[in-house]
């Protein structure tokens, strides 16, 4: 991934829509999650939003999204906790909407990330729930 790329992910602020806000930085524990839901296996956040970085229209995204949350429904023993928005806090990119994701694996993050041509996804595995990127392309 290109240095400019990688490091709009790290600076990306991503944002788990509930009551209250929980902002997710890439290098930082995210345990406050537990207090909202539970204790898992993982968290994931990810997106099915301008696919390699090829900034779609609103209703292009929204339609990949609601494909890539229907296939996130099929998976057993995972769960769909809230809704997330990424905010580039340099506005180079628009907002990004996608999912907070429980008990994703390390490998069914990476198997969608690259379905739904993602560069990378935020992975939080436990006990400390440190978010990290988990690149799925080679670009």
């Amino acid at each position: 991934m290109k240095k400019k790329l990688l490091d709009a992910y790290h600076e990306a602020k991503y944002r788990v829509l509930t009551e209250p806000q929980v902002c997710v930085q890439v290098g930082v524990s995210q345990v406050v999650l537990i207090d909202h839901f539970f204790a898992a296996d993982s968290f994931c956040i990810i997106t099915a939003y301008n696919p390699l970085s090829t900034k779609l229209n609103d209703d292009e995204n929204k339609q990949s999204n609601e494909k890539l949350l229907d296939q996130i429904k099929q998976l057993s023993d995972v769960k769909v906790c809230a809704d997330t928005v990424a905010q580039d806090p340099n506005n180079e990119w628009p907002d990004e909407r996608g999912f907070l994701v429980a008990n994703l694996s390390k490998e069914q993050a990476l198997q969608l990330g690259r379905l739904y041509q993602q560069h990378a996804v935020v992975w939080m595995p436990s006990p400390v729930y440190r978010a990290e990127l988990l690149q799925c392309s080679q670009s």
